[in-house]
Formats: C-alpha cells, structure tokens, sequence
C-alpha cells in the first residue's frame, strides 16, 4: 500500500491490558462510523502494514483495539505511537461546506491584506485549531481556524485558503 493512497486516522496512545489491547486516538469526529473496519495499517520502519481487528470498543476518550496475532502487554507496547492509516477510498463522504483536513495540505494561504503568506503546512488540532503556514521565506505562520471570521474560504477548485488574519498576527512571524 502506498502512503500516498492513504490518509492518517489517527495514531496509538497507550496500550490497554495485558491481552495485547491498544487504545487509539482518532483523529474524527465520528470514531463510531469506523467500527465496522476489518483491517488497518499501521506505519512500521516506514512501510504501511496491515493489521487484522478483532474487537473495536469506543472509550470516552479513544477506541480500544485488538489486532490479530497481538496477544500480549509488550506486542501491544511495541505498537504505542505509532499512526494508523486507512485506504482513501474508506473516508467517508464529506457534507456540504465540510473539508477533511488532509485534503487541504499544500493549499495556498490567501490573507486579505497580504495576499499569497504561504502554504499549509498542517492543522494543530486542539482546543484552538490553528494553521501552520509556511512562508516562502520558511518563516512559520500560525493563524487560528475560526471559521468564517478569520478563515473564510476555502476554495477547493483553486486550492486557496482565505483568510483574514487579525491585525499585526502576520507581522509577528516575519520580524
């Protein structure tokens, strides 16, 4: 499988018993809507490797999963950290005016008063998403996702985030 037919659901944060159980962050909403899957990759030494689901239980801040032919508390710890990858043909569809955020990585960063700041580099999820743009200047940009105010269009035809960046924010990274 190539890396580049796949996209990142999310990664192993700890392991969960001594039956060789994982528990896993997803990086969706909606971690129901991947219960039915039957196999996921795994990045290991930099190849994607299938592995089998057994079970999947949804926790209040994860998934639990448990793979085939991991049996144990240290073949479950050897998989701690690593990514979890689906085939792009298992995303599910997104609703109108929803952008999954893989899709727009390398997008243009389009600012009302600067105008072309650079591209997306990536999206730091957390309580406050942000934007990392990267200058052409490889000055690194960080702009808040609050759609509509400051992130108001994203134009998938053209491959161009619109922004509106508060006032001296970019400016603080080029100095």
């Amino acid at each position: 499988m190539r890396r580049e037919e796949c996209f990142a659901l999310g990664k192993i944060i700890r392991k969960h018993s001594f039956k060789g159980e994982i528990v896993a962050k997803f990086d969706t909403d909606h971690p129901a809507s991947y219960e039915k899957l039957e196999s996921i990759f795994l990045d290991i030494r930099g190849e994607l490797v299938p592995f089998f689901i057994e079970s999947f239980t949804l926790l209040p801040k994860g998934v639990r999963l448990k793979f085939e032919d991991i049996d144990n508390e240290t073949d479950a710890e050897n998989l701690v950290g690593r990514s979890l990858y689906l085939h792009e043909s298992m995303l599910p569809k997104a609703s109108e005016g929803e952008v999954f955020i893989h899709e727009i990585i390398g997008y243009a960063i389009i600012d009302a008063t600067h105008g072309n700041i650079g591209t997306l580099d990536s999206v730091i999820e957390g309580k406050q998403d942000l934007l990392l743009v990267k200058h052409p200047s490889d000055a690194i940009i960080y702009i808040p996702w609050v759609k509509d105010e400051i992130v108001t269009e994203i134009d998938k035809s053209t491959k161009r985030i619109h922004v509106n960046a508060p006032e001296g924010l970019v400016e603080l990274y080029l100095e």
